[in-house]
């Protein structure tokens, strides 16, 4: 569960993974250390994913039609994943 703007402590810029492990879950799950600087994770709602998602998978079938009618063509597909 994200945390509103309003809910999230006032943290240092920047910290190291002992500080972020000391954390309560509920703050550490929600942020993330990008060389040692503090920076809040952003979360869609899920029907966010559900786009994503299945965004990505027509990418990949029109590829792999594409690479089949094409065989000198190459397509690749990627899509980024947060897991928490």
């Amino acid at each position: 569960m994200s945390l509103p703007n309003s809910d999230r402590p006032d943290l240092p810029e920047s910290m190291s993974w002992e500080e972020l492990e000391q954390l309560p879950e509920e703050v550490a799950g929600q942020i993330e250390l990008w060389d040692g600087r503090v920076v809040w994770v952003r979360r869609g709602p899920s029907e966010h994913q559900t786009f994503s998602r299945r965004l990505t998978n027509a990418f990949e079938r029109n590829a792999r039609k594409t690479m089949a009618d094409q065989p000198d063509s190459c397509w690749r597909v990627e899509a980024e994943t947060n897991v928490s």
